[in-house]
């Protein structure tokens, strides 16, 4: 089964150029000691996914941190989503109750992530 990492930094190497992208999927907000708003070399090319069901990390709660992102992170939120189905571990006490199937859930994940890097 699919497994699916907290934070993803992918880099694509071709003899012309490279790309660099930061993934932060299901990750809590940032705080003050995680802040990267200053790192250029990310700015266009970072991600937040969260979903809307999930209890630990909240859309707003990302929203609320934005500043703390690199410039011009693009936050996307998998409606109907929970946090336990980021990953293959279970559900986790305290979390939201999903209504999409955790299937549905990493197909939208890989989607996202891969959607940045087909344009």
């Amino acid at each position: 089964m699919l497994f699916i990492l907290f934070t993803v930094l992918i880099y694509l190497s071709h003899p012309r150029f490279r790309l660099g992208w930061l993934f932060r999927l299901g990750l809590l907000p940032p705080d003050k000691n995680d802040d990267l708003s200053d790192r250029q070399d990310l700015a266009n090319s970072s991600a937040s996914i969260c979903a809307t069901n999930d209890a630990f990390t909240t859309q707003e709660g990302i929203e609320r941190t934005q500043h703390l992102l690199p410039p011009n992170t693009v936050i996307h939120a998998i409606e109907g989503g929970n946090h336990s189905q980021f990953g293959d571990y279970g559900f986790q006490s305290g979390d939201g109750t999903a209504t999409i199937a955790q299937d549905e859930q990493l197909q939208i994940i890989t989607e996202k992530t891969l959607e940045p890097m087909v344009k």
